[in-house]
This record gives C-alpha cells, sequence and structure tokens, in this order.
C-alpha cells in the first residue's frame, strides 16, 4: 500500500507499466518481422516463378527431345525387325550375322579351350605332386614307412 502511494507521489509510474511497455515492443517487433519475412518471401516466390517459367520451358523442350528420341529408336528396331523378317524369308542370314554368329562361336571356342587347358594344368600338376617328381633315394638306408610316404 505505502509502495504504490509513495509511487503515485513520486511520478513513477507502476510496475506493471514497463511489463506491458516490453510486451507491446516485443509485438510490434515481432510484427515487423513478420512483415519483412512475408516480403522477402513473397519477392522469392517471384523470382521462383520467374525461375520455373524458365525451367518448365526448358522441362518441355527436354521432353519433346525425349520423345523424338524414343520415337526414332523404336522405328530403327521395327527396321531391324522386318529386315530380320525378311531375311529368314530369303532363307538364310546376311553376311554380317554370319560372321558375327561365327565370331561369337569362335570366342566361346576359344574360351571353352582356355578353360580345358587351365584343368588340365591343374590336372598335371596334381599328378607332377603324386608321381611326378622322381625322387633321387637317399644314400643312407631308410625304413619301409618312409618310402610308403614317398
Amino acid at each position: 500500500m505505502t509502495s504504490r502511494r509513495n509511487a503515485t507521489l513520486l511520478c513513477i509510474p507502476p510496475p506493471a507499466e514497463p511489463r506491458r511497455r516490453r510486451k507491446e515492443e516485443k509485438e510490434r517487433r515481432l510484427a515487423e518481422g513478420m512483415e519483412r519475412r512475408a516480403e522477402g518471401e513473397e519477392r522469392r516466390g517471384e523470382e521462383k516463378e520467374r525461375r520455373a517459367k524458365g525451367e518448365e520451358k526448358e522441362r518441355r523442350a527436354e521432353q519433346k527431345e525425349n520423345k523424338r528420341r524414343g520415337e526414332e529408336r523404336r522405328a530403327e528396331q521395327k527396321r531391324e525387325k522386318r529386315k530380320g523378317r525378311e531375311s529368314r524369308r530369303k532363307g538364310g542370314d546376311s553376311r554380317e550375322e554370319r560372321e558375327q554368329k561365327e565370331r561369337r562361336g569362335e570366342q566361346k571356342e576359344s574360351r571353352r579351350r582356355r578353360q580345358c587347358q587351365k584343368e588340365a594344368n591343374k590336372r598335371g600338376l596334381e599328378q607332377e605332386g603324386q608321381l611326378g617328381r622322381q625322387v633321387i633315394p637317399p644314400l643312407y638306408p631308410i625304413n619301409v614307412f618312409t618310402l610308403l610316404i614317398m
């Protein structure tokens, strides 16, 4: 009670007053920040739209290009298919196709040969390990058990 009377006598605002002012100041600053943020977002949105329009044009052009390429590829495949059918009707493969098949056969054959050679080498080494090494008998006497091991 006395503090309040003293405050009014000294013309000092009551303690709630500064709090209210601070709160109002805070709200005002917050509102200003929100406004600035909104303006910035708006500007960014406009820039984004402008960029998006350019990108949209690029994307459409790219889609057209991809579509054209796809159509070309399909047309090429159709031509190849037709050519294959015609060659079968004629009764044989073209020279290029025969050569290609021949090359493939040769590659398979050489691969098979290499594999067989590897296996033969492996077998040879195994046999050599067991039989192929002719052991020169030592000059000192050895028992039968040692001979069996050799």
